[in-house]
């Protein structure tokens, strides 16, 4: 099995928030070795995320990225302006949840590799996803070029993270929900 990580296919994008690399090559496969080096990567690195980009850089028009996102971390509620993004499942159950203006839920749904694995978010909608397993893989694909700090707006209506308590419950009320959601569906 190759290394992918100890290869020449990927450069680590030293720039990034998380643990992220882009593919050097023009063509691009994942498999499920690669998938298993991903999760074998966060583990010996404190459980962070990590990301493949099958692009080769940030400024490329479209970006193709394998993400591994794990259960305890907080994802900020977010939007793009002119982005539209699709999840599609790889591994494991992610919660979506998608919001108003003034931080009314909207919409929830459960993703996995099973029923709903496809998910697409239109450009200016507030989302956040949720691990809902010890970690989630996932395929994300939108518009690019990465805009830096302009990329996402982040909403005054949710935490910023910064307190883990905030941030703990306010992730606490969204599965709450989700969980009286799908049971509404699950009993119509």
């Amino acid at each position: 099995m190759k290394k992918i990580f100890e290869s020449s296919y990927v450069k680590q994008d030293k720039n990034a928030k998380t643990l992220s690399f882009f593919c050097t090559k023009d063509l691009v496969m994942i498999n499920r070795d690669i998938i298993s080096q991903l999760v074998e990567k966060t583990k010996n690195n404190g459980n962070c995320d990590i990301r493949i980009s099958l692009h080769k850089s940030p400024l490329e028009d479209f970006h193709n990225m394998i993400i591994l996102q794990n259960k305890n971390n907080y994802y900020r509620p977010h939007r793009h302006q002119r982005k539209v993004e699709s999840y599609q499942m790889i591994k494991g159950k992610m919660g979506i949840f998608i919001f108003n203006d003034d931080g009314e839920l909207l919409e929830s749904n459960v993703l996995s590799t099973g029923k709903n694995f496809i998910y697409r978010i239109s450009a200016n909608a507030w989302h956040v996803s949720i691990p809902l397993t010890e970690f989630v893989i996932f395929h994300e694909s939108k518009l690019g070029p990465f805009l830096g700090k302009d990329d996402s707006i982040f909403p005054k209506w949710a935490p910023d993270g910064s307190d883990p308590y905030t941030a703990k419950n306010f992730f606490a009320s969204l599965l709450k929900r989700l969980k009286n959601d799908m049971e509404v569906i699950k009993n119509a």
